[in-house]
């Protein structure tokens, strides 16, 4: 496929979709009602509206602008697969699947339920959210064949997952989008590591803390354009930690713990300093009261 133009489709609530593909002009979206697989409402966000927008990521002031357009706006949105609107009529999916199937992805990470009701569909390498009566975290899926899949480097049968959930009074979700207009973010990786994301001029600022808050890593992804999520796999990715768990903690819990730890490995670092300089101090005494006992005894 030699279109590098954008496109996505994102769930919206908990049964309605929007699709929205890049054109010369702007962006062009039609939203869908679940359960309805004709009817839908069309349109397209110029250009310059997309540049005039606070949002930094393009395709996400598309989809925020979109929603608002389509009665869809303040409902939380994740993105799903393209294929996911094939059963609506409208989207043109399946002519594109008979005519054109090389603008499809074929390598979508599928969820269903224990009797092989499909769920949703999510793109290779996306996130989803696993939600527990005492926890919740995110996962990363990457897509081994139609019947299995990765999450969290784990191998699992699509069945396999349905069946984990349902044992544990668990269910899972597509990551939702975090909110574009939101500057800073903290996580907990598995067990041993942190994250704190937040914007800057150019691009996003990160840093990675150990399990004790103790900074190991930090620097800047030069790509305002992506969205938070977008910003935050790159930057696990490229830290070899893709296949943590992701925990929501906030970013003001993380920072705070990291400088209380600063300070406190601070005030040990100048301790152990002064009590070098004391002991060498004291060393220094006691070899001049040798010598001078020396001195003493040779005269």
């Amino acid at each position: 496929m030699n279109d590098t133009r954008q496109e996505a489709a994102f769930l919206i609530g908990e049964t309605d979709f929007l699709h929205i593909k890049e054109v010369e002009t702007g962006y062009a979206y039609t939203a869908f009602q679940a359960g309805n697989p004709v009817q839908s409402f069309g349109g397209e966000i110029s250009a310059e509206d997309v540049q005039r927008s606070p949002i930094r990521s393009p395709m996400s002031a598309a989809r925020v602008l979109a929603m608002e357009e389509a009665g869809m706006g303040g409902q939380p949105a994740a993105q799903v697969s393209i294929n996911s609107l094939e059963k609506f009529r409208a989207s043109g999916i399946r002519r594109r699947r008979m005519m054109e199937p090389e603008t499809l992805p074929n390598d979508d990470v599928r969820f269903i339920t224990v009797d092989y009701q499909e769920r949703f569909r999510i793109p290779n390498g996306g996130t989803v959210e696993m939600i527990y009566p005492d926890r919740r975290f995110s996962a990363k899926c990457e897509y081994i064949d139609d019947y299995h899949l990765y999450l969290n480097g784990e191998c699992l049968h699509i069945c396999q997952l349905a069946e984990m959930l349902e044992r544990g009074g668990g269910t899972c979700r597509p990551e939702p989008e975090i909110d574009p207009m939101r500057e800073s973010a903290g996580w907990r990786l598995g067990s041993s590591h942190y994250l704190t994301l937040q914007t800057c001029e150019d691009g996003w600022d990160y840093t990675l803390y150990d399990k004790n808050f103790r900074e190991v890593d930090g620097g800047q992804l030069d790509n305002p354009e992506m969205s938070m999520l977008e910003a935050r796999e790159a930057i696990l990715e490229d830290a070899g930690k893709g296949r943590r768990s992701r925990t929501v903690v906030g970013y003001d819990f993380i920072t705070e713990k990291a400088e209380a730890v600063a300070e406190s490995d601070l005030a040990s670092k100048r301790e152990s300093v002064l009590g070098q300089l004391s002991a060498l101090k004291d060393s220094l005494s006691k070899a001049e009261k040798t010598q001078h006992r020396v001195a003493e005894a040779s005269l």
